[in-house]
């Protein structure tokens, strides 16, 4: 009987478990946390409101609406910065237009539910309204590393997750208030959860109902 040509090829080496690991992810996230920091205090990050972001600030965010419901209008700057602290009813008004309303067809629902709760906690600035990117941007970046390092390629992690973090398309959605960052956390997030699931077969044979694999 002819042997299984597949069964003779050379298995890869793999590299070892690594010691310290988790401290070197902690240095990793101190790192990325300091550049998340510095990018927070570039003018880039505190402009003004490009045409998108005043969208989902205006229908999307409890600073367009009214304790009674009624429009908000936002037309410059100053009009986001002299808003105040919200009442209860204008933050659950402001929810209900984040999850269910589409008066354009750019609500980043996830987006919208996270700056409307950053808004009301760091009050009514643009970098708060921005900080919910930045922070799924430095997430993001983690999660390469953690895939790296889920991978075994250790000596790959750091490098591979300052080039996720300073990617041109990273850095300029990082500054923007809308969902493109968090988009890319939840992509990386679901490899680093899809790679966890295929190194415990069991897990996976369970979760689809059959016996696992012996």
């Amino acid at each position: 009987m002819r042997p299984n040509s597949t069964s003779l090829r050379p298995t890869p080496p793999v590299a070892p478990p690594c010691r310290g690991a988790k401290a070197v992810m902690a240095v990793i996230t101190v790192l990325l946390g300091a550049a998340a920091y510095d990018r927070y205090y570039q003018p880039s990050f505190r402009r003004g409101l490009d045409i998108d972001e005043l969208i989902t600030l205006q229908n999307y965010t409890w600073a367009g609406v009214n304790g009674d419901g009624s429009r908000h209008r936002l037309e410059r700057l100053g009009d986001v910065e002299r808003l105040g602290t919200p009442s209860a009813m204008r933050l659950l008004i402001g929810t209900y237009c984040s999850l269910g309303r589409w008066a354009e067809p750019n609500n980043h629902v996830a987006y919208s539910l996270l700056s409307d709760v950053a808004l009301a906690l760091t009050g009514p600035k643009v970098v708060a309204f921005r900080l919910p990117a930045l922070i799924a941007a430095a997430a993001f970046a983690l999660a390469v590393a953690a895939i790296c390092w889920r991978c075994r390629w250790y000596a790959t992690a750091l490098p591979t997750a300052l080039i996720a973090f300073y990617h041109p398309y990273v850095v300029v959605f990082s500054q923007s208030a809308r969902g493109y960052t968090l988009m890319n956390l939840l992509v990386a997030a679901s490899l680093v959860a899809a790679e966890r699931a295929l190194a415990a077969p069991a897990s996976i044979a369970a979760g689809a109902g059959l016996d696992p694999p012996a």
